[in-house]
């Protein structure tokens, strides 16, 4: 998996954001394509009545080995994560898969942001198989991040209340497996009261700038003063004062490198320091998958696996000293010293 070919030039690439990001040569002999939806598009409301799409056939499918995650970047505070997908050995994407129109594909990729920068979504081809077993090659949207290359964390990992609600909402209408769903139930989002106080206060402080700048922009802009797009101001705002100085989550993708970080032990020179002192690990025991949680004075580091005897071996591993808090049972765990 990588980005196309025909996206890694210049040319390509600008051909792509003007004509479409998937040459017309790789369209069937009917002239249609699949497109696998796993976020917001698995709501009907969302991609037949809001962004007017049209569905040739319409199936229920899984991608092995890939994972959604929520960290394509969108508002910070307010929408900070949307999804998108990522390469995990185990793992398993539900989804819609929709048989649609070159038109209609191009006037998805573009609602969705397609086109706009290379840390946009970019189309990659992916095998999925249906439901009833049918075997299909489809096209889904990915964002190629930089911090992927480390694979080790993404930033950020909490999406809003709204958004998840969409997908949870279009995943139980479209009959999406019952342990799919209890997946989509365990993530958390970016509401009030779950997150430490820091981390709220940025939140009302960058919704009230966000919305005063909305506002000026969309005033200047019916008045035919600015013409500019309202995006890289909010990532200007965000990049040179909130980034610094407000709390941001972390996943761990890593297990060796989870527990490097509690040890104190290979982790980045930078926060060491800062996160080498007084740690307590939070533990979720989900039905289907298990959270580790260590929060530091400026991360908040999670790692998640749905393997239990995997989750039990790494709570073997972890020093006796550290004090576990078990979520579920809301009863603290000191280890002897």
């Amino acid at each position: 998996m990588s980005i196309p070919d025909y996206v890694k030039t210049w040319p390509g690439y600008i051909k792509c954001v003007y004509n479409g990001m998937m040459p017309k040569s790789e369209l069937d002999a009917d002239g249609y394509l699949w497109e696998f939806a796993y976020g917001s598009n698995i709501n009907n409301k969302v991609f037949k009545q809001k962004r007017g799409l049209k569905a040739i056939q319409q199936e229920l499918g899984i991608i092995k080995d890939w994972k959604l995650t929520m960290d394509h970047g969108g508002i910070p505070f307010a929408e900070p994560g949307f999804g998108n997908v990522q390469p995990c050995i185990g793992a398993e994407l539900h989804g819609v898969m929709h048989q649609m129109s070159y038109e209609d594909f191009i006037k998805l990729q573009r609602t969705e942001g397609g086109g706009g920068s290379r840390p946009g979504y970019f189309p990659i081809k992916l095998k999925a198989i249906s439901y009833e077993g049918v075997e299909r090659e489809v096209w889904v949207f990915k964002t190629h991040l930089q911090a992927e290359e480390s694979a080790y964390t993404h930033i950020p990992q909490f999406p809003s209340n709204r958004y998840l609600s969409i997908i949870r909402e279009g995943a139980k209408d479209q009959g999406i497996k019952q342990d799919y769903l209890e997946f989509l139930d365990q993530y958390e989002d970016n509401d009030m009261g779950k997150k430490p106080l820091i981390y709220n206060f940025f939140k009302i402080l960058f919704s009230l700038i966000f919305g005063s700048v909305i506002i000026l922009l969309f005033g200047a802009g019916k008045l035919g003063i600015l013409n500019t797009r309202m995006a890289p101001c909010l990532v200007f705002i965000y990049d040179v004062f909130f980034k610094k100085v407000a709390w941001i989550p972390r996943e761990i993708l890593d297990i060796k490198k989870f527990l490097q970080i509690i040890k104190g032990v290979g982790a980045d020179q930078k926060t060491q320091k800062t996160e080498s002192q007084k740690k307590v690990l939070y533990i979720k025991h989900g039905k289907s998958i298990t959270k580790f949680k260590l929060r530091g004075r400026r991360y908040l580091y999670t790692f998640q696996t749905p393997d239990k005897d995997k989750a039990n071996k790494f709570l073997q591993s972890i020093p006796a000293t550290l004090q576990k808090v078990d979520l579920k049972s809301k009863t603290a765990k000191k280890g002897k010293k």
